[in-house]
């Protein structure tokens, strides 16, 4: 009987260590909320109760710059053909004699008076803090629209602000941007979206998307039809973020003046401009902040 007992303690006790030690180590953790949400997108995320706001002057500026192509220019012109050659085979009509020139080039690279376009400029708050977003000061447009009028996506890469996190309130708030896909051609399309819906739109019909969540990439959108066309849509849970013009150009409205925070750039073909995402320190100053990018092509 003895022997039985000791056998039982010399179980029990270790058991019973582990559970005061998870206990504990479960007490120490800080307090962290997970924010479920089912729109597509996102996913589950989680958010730490502490996070405090960014600290600023109270004033709001302007973040505008240029991404420089640095180096020898791609061979846009090879890829264009290429492209060209392959929608000739597959629907000349439709894909080549119908559409605009635009729509038949070459469009991971766009490039003009030494800047590239179609490059997505943002801000990061720095760790454990977020951007308090003032629903006054708008600067995001009410609709985004990705049409289909051929065989392109237009435009090729677009930033969303569909919802941004309160945490007074300790939930996703909307804020009222719609993002429309709009099949703008005379036959049939599809449209792909990475983690979500696969669309087919009837000529002339439009789809109004639900809001993504917020997340750390952008979103793919295809075409199963036609294996070339690609769209990128980037949804953040703030303002600050823009893609740049053709011409390399950017500009960001009402940035906190005297924040310091991060910034960054991403393109499809060399992904993070500052080697990581990361991205670089940078302090928004009274009244604009210049900042510029180079990007080599590969």
């Amino acid at each position: 009987m003895q022997r039985l007992y000791a056998k039982a303690v010399m179980f029990i006790a270790p058991a019973l260590m582990f559970s005061i030690i998870v206990m504990g180590c479960g007490q120490s953790k800080p307090t962290e909320e997970v924010i479920k949400d089912g729109d597509k997108g996102g996913g589950t995320t989680k958010r730490a109760a502490s996070k405090t706001p960014v600290e600023f002057s109270g004033k709001y500026g302007t973040l505008k710059g240029k991404v420089k192509l640095e180096g020898a220019a791609p061979n846009t012109e090879e890829a264009s053909k290429a492209l060209l050659a392959q929608m000739e085979k597959q629907d000349k009509k439709h894909c080549v004699d119908d559409a605009t020139p635009a729509e038949r080039q070459e469009y991971k690279w766009e490039i003009k008076d030494g800047g590239v376009g179609n490059v997505i400029v943002y801000l990061k708050p720095p760790k454990d803090t977020y951007f308090k977003i003032d629903m006054n000061k708008r600067t995001w447009p009410e609709k985004v629209e990705l049409q289909q009028p051929h065989c392109a996506f237009i435009p090729h890469v677009s930033v969303l602000f569909p919802k941004y996190y309160d945490f007074d309130k300790k939930k996703f708030e909307l804020t009222g941007q719609e993002f429309v896909v709009t099949n703008t051609s005379e036959m049939q399309h599809n449209t792909n979206i990475e983690g979500g819906a696969n669309l087919i739109l009837p000529k002339g019909d439009k789809k109004v998307i639900d809001p993504f969540d917020p997340t750390n990439k952008p979103i793919t959108i295809s075409c199963n039809a036609h294996g070339w066309m690609r769209a990128y849509v980037w949804p953040f849970d703030h303002p600050y973020a823009a893609v740049t013009a053709p011409d390399g150009t950017y500009e960001i409205k009402n940035v906190p003046i005297g924040a310091n925070v991060s910034i960054n750039a991403w393109h499809e073909v060399t992904n993070y401009l500052t080697g990581s995402a990361k991205g670089e320190e940078i302090t928004l100053k009274d009244p604009e902040t210049v900042k510029d990018f180079t990007i080599k092509a590969q």
